[in-house]
Parts: structure tokens; C-alpha cells; sequence
């Protein structure tokens, strides 16, 4: 806020209409003196101003303005943040509604930058009721979204949003149901060479920001779609070797070799699964069941049969008896 920026003489306005009128205070309205002289409407402010009474007798014109320095600075600063909390109260009333309204009229608070919104109104609003948590925003009624208003020309500050709430913006269109615009039937249809882009195009690259989530190391979004499947295929049969183990149904067990004192020696070669697809090398890092799964959604379930037992299709040994069934069934 600005308000320490200009001085204030009290010679041609009051204090209120000087604060009004100030660069980037184009959101407030003129709190009426009789709502600020009842003492209920200021019940509990004392805790969040300090000169209290001092910050209320400069914002009634009660004490006359002086040339202090410093102090005159802090105490315009504390009167600027009183009248902002009592300004927040004000216009919940029927009296600042409708001064909000005819401010509302005139468009003095912007309009959307939605372009589909093709101009309309907006209304300030606070995203906290708590000092000091953001700065003030503004609320279409046509898209139903907040906005940051425009910087202040001379480069102050935006006014607190605890000065307006989070209630004031939708009791105001309560209240004033005729200023409510019709719902937009309008919105951007993305499209390339002419052609609407289809929504599995959003399913992809939201596929592809999970793959790269779970660290599967398919690269950025330019790499080419053959690359990035053969990379998700390798971490699904690794996953499903490391599973299996040594000696399983399939044949594939464990593609190390165990010398005389136990350790093991990595093979010069890559293994073949049922598929024909290339494994994995030994040395590579193992993958995850997550990864496996992962690379199943990629991949549309074309995987082996091992990546879809890790993945939690069904354990080895129900498998097993699957097998079993189907190949009686098939001699009968």
C-alpha cells in the first residue's frame, strides 16, 4: 500500500477520500464516518493496530495533521491497516454492497484477462482472511477463477486481500443476482494444421509425466516413442526375472552362472524371453513392481508374462495352476 508514499495535509479532503484516492487503492470504497464512530462495528481491531485511538482519530479527522517524520510515517501505515480491516467489515453491510455495486457499474475494478470472457467485470476478493497472507485478487463471475490485478503504476504494493475477504465477492453476487452473467458456453479448442487435437493426446502426456515421475528414465518429451517403449519393455522383464528367480516355469531363471566358491560371474550375453523381446542386461539396477506396472500402462499390456505376474495380476503359483487347467483342458 501507498499510503505512507503521499503525505496527507488534511487541508482539501478528509483522510478518507485522500486514502481512496491514492494509485492502487482503486478497490476501496469511502467507509461511511457513522459505521466507523460505532464502537461494535471496531470490536476486536485494537489487537491487530497499535495506537489504536491515534490510527482513529487521524482516519475521523479528529487530530490535526502534523510534519512529523518517522512517527507520522508508522502512524499512517497503522491508520492505513486499520481502515483496510474495518473497510473488510463495511462492505459485508447493505450500505457497502450497493457502494461496491455502483463501483461495480462503473468497472472500476477490471475486467477479466480471460479472453473466452470477452471483458467482463471482475470484483476484488481475498484468497485469506488473515493479514499479511496475500494480496488482494480479483474474482470473474463468468469463468468462476481468480486473477492477480495489475501492478500499481508507481510500483507500490497491492493492497492486502484481508482488506475485501474471501466473503464479500460471492455475497455480492447473492445479493445483486441480476449482475450474475450468463455461463460461458465458449472455451479454446486446441487444434494443429486445422485438425482439433484429440483428448488422448492429454492422456499421453499425462502418461509421460508419470513415467518420468516413477524414474523410469524414459527421457523428455521430444525422445522418440520406439525408444521410450523398448526402455519401459527392458524394465518389465528385468522386474519380472528378478521376481521369477533362478529356475522357474518359464526357463528363464537366473542368468548367472555360480563358480567353486559361490560368487557370481555376469554373462557376456543378453537372454531372450518367450516374446522374442531383448532382456536386460545383468549389471542393470533392478526395477520396482510400481515400475513394472508403469511400463505395462505404456506398453498397453504388452508385456510378458512374468512383468504381468510382478505387476499383481496374480501370483506365480496361481499362475501355475492356470497353466495347469488350460493345458488338461486342451488335451480333452
Amino acid at each position: 500500500m501507498s499510503s505512507g508514499d503521499d503525505s496527507y495535509d488534511g487541508m482539501e479532503e478528509t483522510w478518507i477520500e485522500w486514502f481512496c484516492n491514492l494509485k492502487g487503492h482503486e478497490f476501496f470504497c469511502e467507509v461511511d464516518r457513522s459505521y466507523i464512530e460505532d464502537g461494535f462495528n471496531l470490536y476486536g481491531l485494537r489487537n491487530y493496530v497499535s495506537n489504536f485511538m491515534d490510527c482513529l482519530h487521524l482516519i475521523l479527522d479528529d487530530t490535526p495533521p502534523d510534519d512529523g517524520g518517522d512517527e507520522r510515517r508508522e502512524l499512517l501505515m497503522n491508520a492505513s491497516r486499520l481502515y483496510g480491516l474495518i473497510h473488510a467489515r463495511f462492505i459485508l453491510t447493505s450500505a457497502g454492497l450497493e457502494c461496491m455495486c455502483s463501483k461495480f457499474l462503473a468497472k472500476e475494478f477490471g475486467f477479466c484477462p480471460r479472453v473466452h470472457c470477452k471483458g467482463q467485470p471482475v470484483v476484488p476478493i481475498g484468497c485469506s482472511d488473515d493479514l499479511e497472507i496475500d494480496s488482494v485478487k480479483c474474482f470473474c463471475p463468468l469463468c468462476g477463477d481468480i486473477y492477480s490485478p495489475p501492478q500499481p503504476p508507481d510500483g507500490s504494493r497491492l493492497p492486502d486481500g484481508a482488506y475485501f475477504g474471501r466473503t464479500f465477492a460471492h455475497l455480492f453476487f447473492m445479493t445483486f443476482e441480476d449482475l450474475v452473467p450468463d455461463p460461458s458456453r465458449s472455451a479454446y479448442v486446441p487444434r494443429v494444421f486445422g485438425f482439433k487435437v484429440h483428448m488422448s493426446s492429454r492422456s499421453l502426456c499425462v502418461a509421460k509425466r508419470a513415467r518420468g515421475g516413477l524414474g523410469l528414465g524414459v527421457g523428455s518429451y521430444g525422445a522418440p516413442e520406439a525408444q521410450q517403449k523398448a526402455q519401459a519393455l527392458l524394465l518389465a522383464n528385468r522386474a519380472a526375472a528378478i521376481e521369477a528367480g533362478e529356475g522357474d516355469e518359464d526357463g528363464a531363471g537366473d542368468d548367472r552362472i555360480t563358480n567353486g566358491d559361490g560368487k557370481g560371474k555376469e554373462e557376456g550375453k543378453l537372454k531372450q524371453d518367450k516374446d522374442g523381446k531383448e532382456a536386460a542386461p545383468d549389471d542393470a539396477p533392478a526395477a520396482s513392481k510400481e515400475e513394472a506396472a508403469a511400463a505395462m500402462t505404456v506398453l498397453g499390456g504388452k508385456v510378458s508374462a512374468k512383468a504381468k505376474r510382478v505387476s499383481g495380476s496374480g501370483t506365480p503359483d496361481l499362475n501355475k495352476k492356470r497353466r495347469r487347467v488350460g493345458s488338461v483342458s486342451s488335451r480333452r
